[in-house]
């Protein structure tokens, strides 16, 4: 019987070995180097027009749909929540079915859609200029907020989130499928670094060049520049159709985890060994399972004693079964982490530096819209200079070869986030009363978000790279996509929450039409006593979870070696 276990090992080894030599065959000549400059020349212009269009959007819908502040929050958190939960059903169709170079060409067009359904919104008002609506000003038309145009307005975030859904899991890693055949390993991490800057200087020039745009030449101007741009993405990436590596789409996690769920609920009843090395157990490389949830080592197991037993049916693999062990323990890790996003979530910065001067020359001011330019610069210097100039000091202090684990960096982050939104409500708290007129006041909150984000954002993608097997490491960034969309959604009922309980009793509230009017920095130190609260989360699953690497069954050099773990 055991012959007949090992046998079915065998048959699948074979299998996927002869898979790879095919594919192998069918990719050669194709990727390498002189392809990326297609995708790469896409992604630029596709994240340009991104961050071109989301940047004012606060703006937009209060002046030209003269919406409340509290309600265009809502619908720009609830927008980018889609956006960043529909990515784990686009990363899940590009590698069960379509592939990712399928996905990314339907999905461009349909951003693309989006985006000028957005732009046409601008050309059913009377004037297109981005100051054509003020909201209590007497100068609002009357039919810049009609049924139709809201409606248009909602097909057209629509179409751009499900764009954002196929777009965000395969951009990058489509081009690192380009990379598959490249033997020396820096290739590949060169690449990372080059996708992480262009996605920190497209948000720069976004805001720095496409926001001022907007504001000295109107919406129509302003939100016709992203549908070109996204327009030149679709022609430069599908230019270089030909050089690409399109690998089929076969597999996904979701498949792999799944039938392990399943299948240890069908085997419940099933008593386990006293120890998981006395039973026999289905597995390729590795033969033996952990002994931690050890539930789901019913989903592998032959036999329950040393005497193997035919299987009734197909039964899951020791290494499935560790991999959704993997994805159960980080979890607590990544609910705790969804704190930071919320700080990030937070849209009201815009609004204020609208009532404060922004000049910076007698002739220059700086578009509110721009602020946020402040907190990539942070984090991308912080970022840029922690290994070289940063780490040995810490490494110094702490008498600790690794300085700062991902765990401390991420509990960093969510204190500096904490700060940043205390800095906020004082900050607004001497707005409001005049004390303070200078937007400069609010570059440190900014900063602040930033090197909050250097901290906890890249500290918890490296936690998931690190405590991750390689062949799960896109499901960390998709992770961290979903804590996103999760709490953009979190964001706008924590708005509708504290907007209608502040107006209990007849009272104003503290989230008005109109910033002076309101509370805006009670606001800010809700979200900051929020914080307190996730941080004091974080640490009990920080401890809970342990040590960082000691959860690990694979080697990071050979992952494919034998391996027995305890």
């Amino acid at each position: 019987m055991e012959i007949l276990a090992k046998g079915i090992i065998e048959k699948n080894i074979t299998e996927n070995e002869e898979a790879k030599v095919h594919e192998s065959e069918e990719l050669r000549g194709k990727g390498g180097l002189r392809s990326l400059p297609f995708i790469m020349g896409n992604e630029i212009f596709e994240r340009v027009a991104g961050a071109g269009l989301s940047a004012n959007m606060i703006r937009y819908l209060t002046e030209s749909y003269h919406m409340s502040p509290t309600n265009s929050s809502i619908i720009m958190n609830v927008s980018s929540g889609v956006s960043n939960i529909l990515p784990i059903f686009g990363a899940y169709l590009s590698d069960a079915y379509f592939g990712r170079f399928l996905v990314l060409t339907f999905c461009s067009i349909i951003f693309l859609i989006g985006n000028t359904l957005l732009w046409l919104t601008t050309l059913m008002t009377q004037s297109g200029t981005s100051n054509s609506c003020i909201p209590k000003s007497g100068n609002c038309n009357s039919g810049s907020a009609t049924v139709p145009r809201l409606a248009l307005l909602g097909f057209a975030l629509a179409f751009m989130s499900v764009g954002s859904g196929g777009l965000k899991p395969c951009n990058m890693a489509f081009g690192a499928d380009q990379l598959s055949n490249c033997k020396n390993k820096s290739t590949l991490q060169k690449y990372f670094n080059i996708y992480y800057s262009i996605v920190g200087l497209s948000f720069i020039f976004a805001i720095g060049v496409i926001v001022p745009i907007q504001d000295k030449f109107g919406w129509r101007v302003g939100y016709l520049i992203p549908v070109v741009l996204m327009a030149i993405s679709i022609v430069l990436f599908l230019s270089g159709s030909s050089l690409y590596i399109k690998k089929k789409g076969n597999k996904s996690l979701l498949n792999e985890l799944w039938p392990v769920i399943k299948k240890a609920f069908e085997n419940r009843h099933v008593k386990l060994p006293p120890k998981v090395d006395d039973g026999l157990y289905f597995g390729y490389e590795i033969q033996v399972p952990s002994e931690k949830l050890s539930f789901f080592n019913k989903a592998c197991i032959i036999s329950n004693t040393k005497e193997p037993k035919v299987p009734s049916q197909y039964l899951c693999a020791v290494e499935q079964v560790e991999n959704l062990k993997t994805v159960i323990r980080i979890l607590p890790i990544w609910s705790a982490s969804i704190i930071m996003s919320l700080f990030m979530s937070q849209n009201f910065a815009t609004l204020q530096a609208l009532k404060m001067d922004r000049h910076v020359f007698p002739w220059f001011q700086i578009p509110p819209a721009s602020f946020g330019i402040f907190s990539v610069i942070t984090m991308t210097i912080w970022s840029g200079g922690y290994n070289r100039f940063i780490l040995p000091l810490i490494k110094k202090i702490t008498n600790n070869t690794i300085g700062l684990s991902q765990k401390q960096r991420i509990g960093i982050g969510i204190i500096i986030g904490i700060l940043a939104m205390a800095v906020s409500a004082i900050v607004e708290n001497y707005r409001r009363r005049f004390i303070i007129s200078s937007a400069r006041w609010l570059i440190p909150q900014f900063a602040l978000l930033g090197l909050a984000e250097a901290f906890a954002i890249i500290g918890q993608i490296e936690f998931y790279y690190n405590e991750l097997p390689k062949s799960m490491k896109s499901f960390g960034v998709a992770l961290f996509s979903l804590g996103m969309g999760i709490a953009n959604m979190v964001m706008s009922g924590i708005l509708k929450t504290i907007k209608n309980l502040s107006r209990v009793g007849g009272r104003r509230g503290w989230l008005t039409d109109e910033l002076n009017d309101g509370r805006y920095d009670y606001y800010y130190w809700v979200l900051a006593g929020l914080g307190v609260l996730g941080f004091g989360w974080f640490v009990v699953c920080s401890r809970v979870y342990g040590e960082e690497g000691k959860n690990k069954y694979w080697d990071d050099d050979e992952e494919g070696d034998s391996q027995v773990i305890h």
